[in-house]
């Protein structure tokens, strides 16, 4: 049985089982989950008996840790491995909770009001679409924004 032909008929799946795992909170924005990686195999002339598949998953606070973890799992483990017909394990590789800081917290609203002061209109998230990707980066002048702007508010908070 060649398992990295069999991974690809898990991963429709497996994308399906994590969709319906998205939830949306207004200022974090959604769950988001990537399939980062995938190996298997030994070489190319012997028929791969494994592969392994990672994927990079980030919930929100009100999202529970230990049921997302356990329907992955279960899913996995056991529905799965029934449906296609070969073991499968699941295993967390890093595990870090979700944050949220609250709108009223003094540093969030510090940071709001040096950000406003410099830019002159109200604050937003910045540009994301690039975040995590090879080719993650900024505008020279935006490097630059965030030194000004992290100066004023080093500046502001000792104050």
């Amino acid at each position: 049985m060649n398992v990295i032909e069999r991974m690809l008929e898990l991963i429709p799946k497996l994308k399906n089982l994590l969709n319906e795992m998205i939830e949306h909170v207004d200022i974090l924005g959604e769950t988001t989950w990537s399939i980062n990686r995938m190996e298997g195999g030994e070489s190319t002339n012997i028929v791969p008996d494994f592969c392994s598949v990672e994927v990079d998953m980030r919930i929100l606070p009100n999202q529970n840790i230990e049921h997302l973890r356990q329907k992955i799992k279960n899913t996995i483990e056991e529905d799965f491995s029934k449906e296609l017909g070969f073991a499968r394990k699941f295993e967390v590789l890093n595990e870090k909770p979700p944050l949220s800081t609250n709108k009223s917290n003094d540093f969030v609203e510090l940071t709001s009001s040096v950000l406003t002061d410099y830019t002159g209109k109200e604050t937003k998230p910045g540009e994301t679409k690039l975040a995590h990707t090879t080719n993650e980066s900024v505008l020279i002048q935006e490097f630059y924004d965030a030194i000004d702007i992290y100066s004023h508010l080093i500046n502001r908070y000792f104050s």
